[in-house]
């Protein structure tokens, strides 16, 4: 068996990674049913070339630059390391095969990292501000060169080749829905000529996406990478690293960005291998739906699948905390610091309006079904909003509710009354939809309405589930149906489980009728299972905010878990981006000295 495994890879090996073999088909051109932009006028691509890339926009990913073009975008390679300066105006920048100089003509381990710890800030800002990334890396020593770039966008890499386990010894590999081609809008596209149902690949790696993530392409049982120390082929000692369940493919929104990843590069080009003549890549037997998913892929980043009319686009400030250059990245919003570049790209129809707190408000909601968590986060939103603003602006711009369930009614926690007692009272009030649930639906669309005819967005922290918002936006659509919902109204959902506590008819309706925005789970960094004692002590004893934080633990106990990743939502609406609990802790659980408490 494995030498049979050996033989396979070898032969994967030697058709994909032998530099002399590969030529790019100029002559590759297949039909575009309807491009997404006028030739010459679509969103600017950059692809990079200045990271030893075996992949180039004018060597061998020349047809996936023409294919591109043909369908509107403006193409061009980058020309310069990756910087605020030339990402400035950029929309989709693609990074493919790239390598540390030392891996150009050595694939033995080790694969430093292709990019320094400055592009790899400069990228991570750029895409939290809105920019769209699309990072390709093959199988080793591809990987291991995009390893830490990948790590900050939470995508870990195997740095070997995958093998999924449905090959079959010497054929291209397949991935068609029962063998791990993942129903989405990547794979659905625009109608039905952009629908894709195969799609063949020539080897690659592998990679685990983050939580939350839409998976595109994913290995089935038996698959493998084989983490070679020495490429092409596989060396003796190469260890076995079991991959089902990991992916080929996945995309996921990234604060106001988007990011897709691929563990194969050949699959998006189309080559001529061995003697030059035969196919490899979107021009291979078996692959003719390869381009379309390309194109798919690209629609979904430049948003060209939603009619968004063009968008004021203002910076959100970023910076870094010092510990971030060993790869523990956290981002903060403008008001913590004004020194941060001003990375843009305003060339896109599709930028998203920053939350304007002059005139936006923030419906933030609680389920309180039966999960205890929702108490944990109440104080932890009001921590947050109170820090960066005040309560006159709580009362002003926030409005908390509680019950909005879904199926979970059932299961609500009545004690949870207590908590938003304890956090909201002084500062505005909260609504029990669980007391009066039509009443509050309508107070939700009078005030959503006040705040849309006034020139301001709504913004959902859907803490819970999506019901009691189907309702509100069904009734605002009634009263003003030349309201455009999908621009205005922004629901932000991090959680799978409140996602399948909506009712499908609630939540298909969100889906289609507001911006919503499914990020990855918070879970992973704002919840520690046992707790923190560190954290307990400045919440509870903080002058402040300690009267919410002790009703919080009170209500549920902090030992069991500390756990606020509702609050994740949150973070997303206002610009900050991911933060861990103890740089939550350190920001905003500060003592009292300069808070405004008005």
């Amino acid at each position: 068996m494995w030498m049979r495994l050996f033989v396979c890879f070898l032969l994967v090996a030697v058709r994909t990674t032998i530099s002399a073999q590969q030529v790019p088909d100029v002559d590759y051109n297949p039909p575009i049913f309807r491009p997404a932009y006028k030739i010459g006028t679509g969103p600017k691509v950059i692809v990079d070339d200045t990271h030893h890339n075996f992949h180039t926009a004018e060597g061998r990913y020349r047809p996936f630059a023409q294919l591109l073009r043909r369908d509107g975008y403006r193409v061009n390679g980058l020309g310069a390391n990756l910087s605020r300066d030339s990402l400035q105006n950029v929309d989709v920048l693609v990074i493919v095969n790239a390598l540390n100089e030392r891996n150009e003509n050595d694939w033995s381990l080790p694969t430093p990292s292709a990019f320094s710890c400055t592009e790899i800030k400069a990228v991570r800002c750029w895409v939290q501000c809105g920019g769209s990334l699309l990072l390709i890396a093959d199988h080793m020593p591809f990987p291991g060169a995009a390893a830490e770039m990948a790590r900050a966008f939470c995508v870990e890499f195997s740095n070997g080749y995958a093998r999924p386990g449905h090959r079959q010894p010497d054929t291209t590999d397949t991935f068609e829905r029962q063998t791990g081609l993942c129903p989405s809008e990547i794979t659905f596209g625009r109608n039905t000529e952009e629908r894709v149902t195969r799609v063949a690949t020539f080897g690659g790696s592998a990679f685990k996406p983050p939580i939350g993530a839409t998976p595109v392409l994913v290995f089935g049982p038996d698959s493998l990478s084989l983490e070679t120390t020495k490429a092409p082929g596989i060396t003796p000692d190469a260890a076995r690293v079991p991959i089902d369940g990991w992916c080929q493919g996945a995309v996921f929104p990234f604060c106001r960005g988007r990011v897709a990843v691929f563990g194969e590069a050949a699959m998006f080009t189309a080559q001529l291998a061995g003697d030059g003549s035969r196919p490899m890549g979107m021009n291979a037997p078996g692959a003719e739906q390869n381009y379309q998913l390309a194109l798919n892929v690209m629609h979904w980043l430049t948003r060209a699948n939603q009619c968004i009319a063009p968008l004021t686009y203002q910076d959100v400030g970023v910076v870094f905390d010092s510990d971030e250059l060993a790869g523990n990245y956290s981002l903060h919003a403008q008001a913590e610091a004004q020194s941060e570049p001003d990375v843009r790209g305003t060339s896109l129809s599709h930028r998203l309006k920053p939350f304007n707190a002059d005139s936006d408000v923030i419906s933030l909601h609680y389920d309180h079904a039966d999960d205890k968590d929702d108490g944990h986060s109440a104080a932890a939103d009001r921590s947050l909003l109170q820090t960066m603003f005040s309560k006159k602006w709580i009362e002003k711009h926030a409005i908390p509710v509680s019950g909005a369930y879904g199926t979970n009614r059932d299961i609500f926690v009545s004690d949870s009354d207590r908590v938003m007692e304890a956090t909201w009272n002084d500062c505005g009030g909260w609504l029990s939809a669980h007391n009066d649930w039509n009443s509050v639906v309508d107070e939700l669309a009078k005030r959503w309405s006040s705040a849309l005819n006034s020139g301001g967005d709504v913004w959902i922290k859907e803490g819970g589930q999506s019901d009691l918002t189907a309702q509100v936006v069904r009734k605002i659509k009634r009263q003003h149906p030349a309201l455009q919902t999908t621009k205005r109204i922004h629901l932000i959902q991090h959680s799978r489980w409140n996602e399948n506590k909506t009712t499908e008819r609630d939540l298909n309706y969100v889906k289609a009728n507001t911006h919503y925005i499914k990020i990855p789970d918070a879970n992973r960094y704002l919840r520690v299972d046992g707790g923190d004692a560190n954290f307990v002590a400045a919440a509870i004893n903080h002058s402040e905010y300690g009267k919410f934080w002790r009703a919080a633990f009170e209500y549920y106990d902090p030992k069991t878990r500390l756990d606020f990743s509702d609050t994740g939502e949150l973070l997303h609406i206002l610009g900050i981006g991911e933060k861990g609990i103890e740089a939550f802790q350190k920001k905003y659980l500060q003592p009292t000295r300069g808070l405004d408490s008005r």
